[in-house]
C-alpha cells in the first residue's frame, strides 16, 4: 500500500508538471530595492549599461540590447521606467510573456504613473495575445511551448514595432535649419548691395556727404549692411540649433513619457556627451 501511494503521489506531481504551461516559470523576475539607495558609482554604471543597450535596441539587435537594460535595472532598481524599455524591446523581439512580466512588475511598483492606464491596456492586450497563440497551438496539437523567439537570430528586425510605438525624427529640426541657412545667404547679398548704395563721395566714418541725396542713401546703405552682418551671424546660429534639435530629438519608444535627451546629465547620473534621462 505505501508503494502505492508514492507512486500515486509521482503521477499526480509528474501530471501536474506536464500540464502547466511550458513557459508558466520561464518569465524573469527584478529586483526589489527594498527602499535601499543606490551609490552614486551604481548610478553613473547603470546608466552606462542603459547607453549601451540604447544602442543596441536603435539598431534592432534586442538581444544584445535586452542582458543590458535589465542588468542597468540590477544595478540601480530605483530607475523603474527601465521596465518599460525592457517589456517593449521584448514585444519588439517577439516574447510576449517576458513582455507581460516586465509591465506587470512596472505597473506594481509605479501604481502612481500618470500611464498607468495605457500600460494596463498593454498588459490586457497582451494576455489576450498570448491565449490566443496559446490555442493556436493546442488546435495545432502544439505541445503548448511559445514559438521560438527572434533569439536564434540575433539583430533581428523581421518583425516590425506595433503602429505609434517607435518615435523617429521629424523634418522641423531641418526645416529650421534651412532657414538659417537662407538667412545666412541673405545676409551675404545684403551686404555688397548695402555698399552699392553708399556714393562713394560720402564718408562713412564721418557720414557726411557732398550731395544732400547721397545723405539718404547713404543711411539706407548703412542699415542694409547693419542687417546684413546680423543675418551672416544669426543664420549659422540657427542653422546650429536646428541640428542640436534633430540630435537631441527623443527617438525610440514612447514608454512612459519620460523618455527624453538631454546633454551631460540624466535623473541620478552624471554623464558626458549627449544622453538620454530614464
Amino acid at each position: 500500500m505505501r508503494y502505492v501511494k508514492h507512486a500515486l503521489g509521482l503521477c499526480l506531481v509528474l501530471g501536474a508538471t506536464a500540464s502547466a504551461p511550458a513557459f508558466a516559470d520561464e518569465a524573469s523576475t527584478y529586483p526589489d530595492c527594498g527602499g535601499k539607495t543606490p551609490s552614486k558609482d551604481d548610478s553613473e554604471h547603470g546608466h552606462n549599461l542603459y547607453i549601451q543597450g540604447k544602442v543596441y535596441y536603435d539598431d534592432g539587435d534586442y538581444n544584445k540590447a535586452i542582458p543590458r537594460f535589465k542588468e542597468a535595472y540590477k544595478v540601480d532598481c530605483t530607475k523603474h521606467e527601465l521596465l518599460v524599455i525592457i517589456s517593449r524591446s521584448y514585444e519588439l523581439k517577439g516574447d510576449k510573456p517576458e513582455a507581460l512580466a516586465a509591465l506587470e512588475t512596472y505597473v506594481a511598483r509605479v501604481p502612481t504613473s500618470p500611464d498607468l492606464q495605457t500600460h494596463q491596456n498593454r498588459i490586457a492586450n497582451l494576455k489576450e495575445a498570448i491565449k490566443k497563440e496559446e490555442a493556436e497551438r493546442k488546435a495545432q496539437g502544439g505541445t503548448g511551448a511559445p514559438p521560438p523567439s527572434s533569439s536564434t537570430n540575433p539583430g533581428s528586425t523581421t518583425q516590425p514595432p506595433p503602429a505609434g510605438a517607435e518615435r523617429g525624427h521629424t523634418v522641423y529640426p531641418w526645416l529650421v535649419v534651412g532657414a538659417g541657412a537662407l538667412i545666412f545667404a541673405t545676409g551675404l547679398v545684403l551686404v555688397p548691395v548695402g555698399q552699392g548704395l553708399i556714393s562713394g563721395d560720402c564718408n562713412r566714418e564721418t557720414q557726411f556727404c557732398p550731395k544732400p541725396e547721397d545723405t539718404s542713401k547713404a543711411g539706407t546703405g548703412e542699415a542694409v549692411i547693419t542687417a546684413g552682418i546680423v543675418m551672416r551671424i544669426s543664420g549659422p546660429i540657427i542653422a546650429a540649433g536646428g541640428l542640436l534639435w534633430h540630435f537631441l530629438e527623443p527617438t525610440g519608444p514612447a514608454a512612459s513619457g519620460k523618455l527624453r535627451f538631454t546633454p551631460h546629465v540624466a535623473p541620478g547620473y552624471a554623464g558626458v556627451g549627449l544622453t538620454q534621462r530614464f
